[in-house]
């Protein structure tokens, strides 16, 4: 079982060496790469993501406070390493009160981590423009731009229950943004997505 400094220390490192960027959002894949190296590097397995739609939006919009940078444009890998290990500590101590169940405090990160990927990367890949992260730019999603990022939340969704779970709560996740069911664009999506699954 890791402590905070563990997790920070895990995460600081991770921070220094990014892996190659995949997709029009860097911070899904990036979030991404520190729960799987977590996962491996402290050897756990997570249990099975049941909570409710409510829960999991709560945990999604925590983590959109806690870890992610919020000014547009500025990605998650731009930060220096010691303000990424301390944002993944402040979301363990916020996330927690929801994801206790899922074991310790590695555990419960990743799971939260995860859930933020399947959300949020599915949500983006609805919406009719997405934000070109060189200055807050919004450029319109083009069909090929939408399968490259579907393809990538979905190849993460297949190795992670977890993922699975975030996709299926990017629409609610929308709507509760404000979002106008004529501004999520979803008829696209394949109709065994994990994105249907309530």
């Amino acid at each position: 079982m890791a402590t905070e400094d563990e997790i920070r220390v895990a995460v600081q490192g991770i921070a220094w060496k990014w892996n190659a960027q995949l997709g029009v959002d860097p911070n899904v894949f990036d979030v991404y790469w520190i729960g799987r190296i977590l996962q491996a590097r402290f050897a756990f397995e997570l249990p099975q993501p049941e909570l409710d739609m409510a829960t999991g939006i709560r945990v999604v919009e925590t983590l959109e406070r806690t870890i992610i940078p919020g000014d547009p444009g500025v990605v998650l890998r731009s930060l220096p390493p010691e303000q990424v290990g301390e944002r993944a500590v402040v979301t363990v101590r916020q996330v927690f009160v929801d994801l206790s169940w899922v074991g310790n405090l590695e555990a419960v990160l990743t799971a939260a981590l995860y859930l933020w990927c399947g959300c949020i990367g599915m949500a983006k890949s609805m919406r009719k423009t997405f934000v070109v992260s060189s200055g807050g730019v919004e450029a319109s999603y083009t069909p090929a731009q939408r399968n490259t990022d579907y393809s990538l939340v979905r190849d993460m969704a297949l190795r992670h229950p977890w993922v699975s779970k975030g996709m299926a709560l990017a629409r609610q996740f929308e709507l509760s943004r404000g979002k106008t069911e004529g501004e999520i664009v979803d008829d696209w999506v394949p109709k065994d997505s994990p994105y249907w699954m309530q």
